[in-house]
């Protein structure tokens, strides 16, 4: 037998995975091994699974002028022609747009706004798709230029 590691009340533990209690059969501890084998298993199943598919690498865009606001009760979409920028491959970048489901939405709102009333130019970060269908880039903050 290998010099145990640790010995208190009857319980040896050796190196290795060796574990024996004097008087007790070795099929407890093959339950109590199984048992933790199989929760091992699962948590690892779970894990894996419930992490996220998708990853929004996201990214910058150019700047240009905001040509119009497409306004609805489930998005804000706006069209800027000079931005051609689709860093999550997107269906479509006609448009660009935010959700009011969105932590900061009336702010981005407000701002999309003020800057297409001023006629100042904008660049965006974007990140993931939305907007109608979720078709279109979506953005996440909004920089207004002179």
């Amino acid at each position: 037998m290998p010099k145990p590691l640790f010995e208190f009340m009857g319980l040896i533990i050796s190196s290795g995975v060796v574990a024996k209690i004097f008087g007790a059969s070795y099929m407890q501890l093959n339950i109590l091994s199984n048992a933790m084998m199989k929760f091992k298993t699962c948590f690892a199943f779970l894990f894996f699974h419930c992490m996220p598919l998708v990853a929004h690498a996201g990214g910058g865009t150019g700047s240009g002028l905001i040509e119009n606001i497409y306004v609805s009760n489930g998005w804000t979409m706006v069209h800027v022609p000079s931005i051609d920028s689709n860093p999550d491959n997107c269906a479509s970048i006609s448009y660009f747009a935010i959700k009011p489901e969105e932590e900061n939405y009336a702010v981005l709102h407000s701002t999309l706004l003020a800057a297409f009333m001023a006629g100042k130019p904008v660049r965006f970060w974007l990140s993931g798709c939305g907007g109608q269908s979720n078709n279109h880039p979506r953005i996440v903050s909004v920089w207004i230029y002179q």
